[in-house]
């Protein structure tokens, strides 16, 4: 019986745990790995492409969007 209640204990104590192995597998993985943006610095840092480049791309992954005016003549 106590063994059964050791047992039972130890059981709910990993599975609650947060600082177990099996919650902060996930936490380890996304913080490696680099977000768009990170790697466009990156390029540019590197020389791999110009600042044109890294100026266009960066507009495209922030999401914003140039207005174009339309003048009428």
């Amino acid at each position: 019986m106590m063994f059964g209640l050791i047992l039972l204990a130890f059981i709910a104590y990993y599975m609650f745990n947060p600082s177990s192995s099996r919650g902060s597998c996930c936490k380890d993985y996304q913080s490696q790995t680099n977000m768009p943006l990170d790697i466009l610095n990156a390029r540019y840092a590197r020389g791999e492409i110009d600042r044109k480049d890294y100026l266009e791309r960066k507009q495209e992954l922030s999401g914003q969007t140039q207005l174009i005016s339309i003048k009428k003549k």
